[in-house]
């Protein structure tokens, strides 16, 4: 089997995809499987007959013949056995090879029996083998010491030259190898570098590359085209451990794609961890029961698969066997129980800080499911009082701000102390307070810090949460402390606190992959299900999660389609609907109860671009409600762009300046907002900071240009006093939207989504 795309959720059917097998059931992120494992292949002793193996690196399930793939090392052989257990005896199918590694299986061609993937250790080199052939076919160029090996969903090969550190890619389009992770003949645990890396995967759905760092002790994933990898499992500082959190020698990995879970192979404890999606830490699945050869026990484990039932198999090398495990319980996890109407986390309300695992890192960016009609209980009011932070700002379509930032929060250095953060995702201002509040989305808490910069030291309101993103803030209650809704990533849920509270409130169902999160006047709740390309919407009145927006587990530029959301807004003078479509490149307004979107910003046809007409996954965005100014985080292309209302492109209020860490520069902006002065505040989350920038100039627009409100916009909203504001982050700031008439128009030409994977474009990374 090539990838874990099988999982259970509760009340969820999902359509599953994979490369090269068939998969017929779920694995949920809470399985079990029987400790005592039956063994499949090989004999304990070490030997070249039929039924002996000697010292197996990597296995592969074959759905389609119903067979296990063993790369049998030290015999220099291809083995396969039949998964019914109706014989031991191995059949040898390519033989005289040179202590094969990691394999991968490759059936697209439609034969019964698959193309194999050599990672060949002993001529530094890997080779395709199909059926029949009497030699490989050596792809790419030398891969020293060459240990794993892995395929896209565009056929590149990735190969771990585990002698120089780093991970190559061959193309087969331009017949080039390039590295796409570590630096050459560079070590260590920085993390740009890699040491003696061993199995790697690819995630077919966002390309990005999950490596067993082997030395480093770590999971790293690395986003496409990044120049860096994040810890995702084990010790960032490069330290081994035999307690939850740590890894000792990780050798080889499997990622399930829907939910992100990792299941690793941690060869020297002689175990095999699951880590869930958020976690920080993993929970031992088979092993642990410390070195031997007992049917509990690994002696140096080296690769794990799965079959189309579910059950798991390890390579067991120093005992030259390879073991199963059959699945025995695969119930959903309790906390996506539709039942459950608060969340178990606990936390406190002042000034605690926390210390997450070094081993969080973004997902991304990342990313979820819901059914289309859901219900909970919970205890949110119903009233309809308009939403809002309150502020007095009135700012115009043509304002101005400077364009080198001052740092109001985090130092620049990822961590957790109470002057850093850790990839921030989601921002947003309390003018009553006059404080910012920061999602530190891989520290797992909300941070806050006065607007007034007399501190950059920030004060945790919410610790121990799951890898918040976005969040908006409601102090209708006339409170000093706003309520918060934080869409949880980590949890698959928007959560509800407030003030004194021990716990957050779960609100609607699952919200599988949860990015964003926003409230409109009648309280309604409307959350960012991004891995299945929707927007839920859940009421107070009624208790039930519908789809506003999107079509179930269907993506593409189409105008009833989306592509992974991100941030979302809601206008609550019209209640229409905007998002940001981050890998349709484009900004979607959705009118009430309307069928489909309309295109007020970027390409309709599903293209990203860094001219002034074109977006590069849009992250996040602010509306004036007023004047239908759209202010955009376009991630990619590191700027803040201005959209003004039924504009054909947009211009640069911020950034623009290549990717770096200067005062003018982003390194993956993720969110924005303003306070009642008309400052600009942006979340800079691969600086690990919140940059903001002054207003110098808020004259109106003159001339052709000027907007229909020529004195400017309020960007405001009715605050209980009945004073207009600036809309709350959810309609105070920034927006611009182009007429149904004029959109349609936009949306009229539309290439294939598939179109967007084979293009080459300079910026792209993708998300975490």
């Amino acid at each position: 089997m090539t990838q874990i795309t099988v999982i259970y959720f509760r009340n969820l059917v999902l359509i599953l995809y994979c490369i090269s097998s068939v998969i017929s059931i779920r694995i949920s992120p809470c399985a079990k499987w029987n400790t005592t494992a039956i063994t499949i292949a090989g004999n304990g002793i070490e030997g070249d007959t039929p039924t002996q193996l000697s010292y197996p690196q990597g296995i592969f399930i074959h759905d389609k013949t119903k067979r296990l793939f063993v790369s049998d090392s030290y015999n220099n052989r291809i083995q396969t056995f039949p998964l019914d257990r109706s014989t031991t005896t191995g059949t040898t199918i390519i033989s005289r090879i040179s202590h094969g590694f990691k394999i991968y299986l490759d059936d697209d061609d439609d034969t019964d029996f698959p193309t194999v993937y050599i990672a060949m250790n002993g001529v530094s080199r890997v080779e395709k083998w199909i059926k029949d052939a009497t030699h490989g076919i050596i792809i790419g160029d030398e891969c020293r010491g060459c240990t794993g090996v892995w395929l896209d969903k565009e056929k590149n090969v990735y190969m771990t030259e585990h002698d120089r550190s780093r991970i190559l890619k061959w193309s087969p389009v331009t017949d080039l190898t390039t590295v796409v992770a570590g630096e050459t003949d560079k070590s260590g645990p920085r993390a740009d570098h890699l040491k003696e890396p061993q199995g790697i995967f690819v995630d077919k759905t966002t390309n990005d590359l999950y490596i067993a760092d082997l030395v480093n002790h770590r999971i790293q994933k690395w986003l496409k085209d990044a120049k860096e990898g994040i810890t995702v499992a084990g010790s960032s500082d490069g330290d081994p451990g035999s307690d939850a959190k740590s890894l000792d020698r990780p050798y080889g990995l499997r990622v399930d794609e829907e939910t992100k879970t990792l299941y690793i192979v941690d060869l020297l404890n002689n175990r095999i961890q699951r880590w869930k999606h958020g976690a920080i830490e993993g929970e031992t699945i088979a092993g642990n029961n410390g070195e031997g050869s007992e049917s509990t026990q690994f002696h140096h484990p080296t690769d794990l698969d799965f079959d189309s039932e579910g059950n798991l198999y390890v390579s067991d090398a120093w005992n030259h066997r390879v073991q199963l495990f059959t699945l025995i319980d695969n119930e959903p996890c309790a906390e996506s129980s539709t039942s459950s109407t608060t969340s178990t986390l606990s936390t406190t309300t002042t000034t605690t800080t926390t210390t997450p695992s070094k081993s969080s890192t973004p997902s991304a960016l990342s990313t979820s499911s819901t059914p289309s009609a859901l219900s909970t209980s919970s205890t949110l009011s119903t009233t309809t009082t308009p939403v809002s932070t309150g502020s007095s700002l009135k700012s115009n379509p043509c304002a101005k701000w400077n364009t080198t930032a001052i740092t109001i929060a985090g130092n620049g250095i990822q961590g957790n102390t109470p002057t850093q953060l850790s990839y921030p995702q989601g921002i947003f201002i309390h003018d009553k307070t006059k404080r910012l509040f920061v999602s530190d989305s891989f520290n797992n808490r909300i941070q806050t810090f006065p607007l007034d910069r007399s501190t950059t030291t920030g004060t945790t309101v919410i610790p121990r949460i799951l890898q918040g993103f976005k969040i908006y803030l409601d102090d209708d209650d006339d409170d000093d402390f706003p309520t918060i809704y934080i869409a949880m990533n980590g949890a698959s849920r928007v959560e509800k606190w407030i003030k004194g509270a021990t716990h957050g409130i779960i609100i609607g169902d699952t919200c599988l992959d949860c990015t964003g999160v926003w409230l409109d006047k009648e309280k309604n709740v409307y959350m960012t299900e991004r891995k299945r390309n929707r927007i839920l919407k859940w009421s107070p009145v009624t208790n039930l999660t519908t789809i506003a927006a999107g079509e179930t587990d269907q993506s593409g530029p189409r105008p009833d389609h989306l592509k992974e959301p991100e941030g979302i807004f809601v206008d609550k003078t019209t209640n229409d609907l905007y998002i940001a479509d981050l890998v349709n490149h484009r900004i979607q307004k959705w009118p009430k109860d309307a069928k489909e979107g309309v295109t007020v910003a970027g390409s309709s046809d599903g293209d990203p671009g860094s001219d002034a007409k074109s977006l590069d996954r849009p992250y996040g965005l602010r509306v004036d409600e007023e004047t239908k100014t759209l202010y955009i985080v376009d991630l990619l292309n590191n700027r803040i762009q201005r959209w003004k209302h039924r504009a054909t492109e947009g211009e640069t209020i911020a950034g623009d300046n290549g990717e770096g860490s200067k005062s003018n520069q982003f390194h993956h902006p993720t969110d924005l907002d303003f306070d009642n002065e008309g400052n600009l505040y942006v979340s800079d989350a691969w600086n690990h900071r919140v940059q903001v920038f002054l207003l110098i100039d808020n004259e109106p627009c003159v001339g052709p240009s000027t907007t229909p409100v020529s004195t400017g916009s309020s960007l405001k909203s009715k605050t209980r006093s009945g004073s207009n504001a600036v809309a709350s982050t959810s309609e105070r700031k920034s927006s611009s939207s182009s007429s149904s008439e004029d959109e349609e128009k936009r949306s009229s030409s539309r290439k294939s989504p598939n179109d967007e994977s084979n293009r080459k474009h300079s910026k792209r990374k993708t998300r975490e």
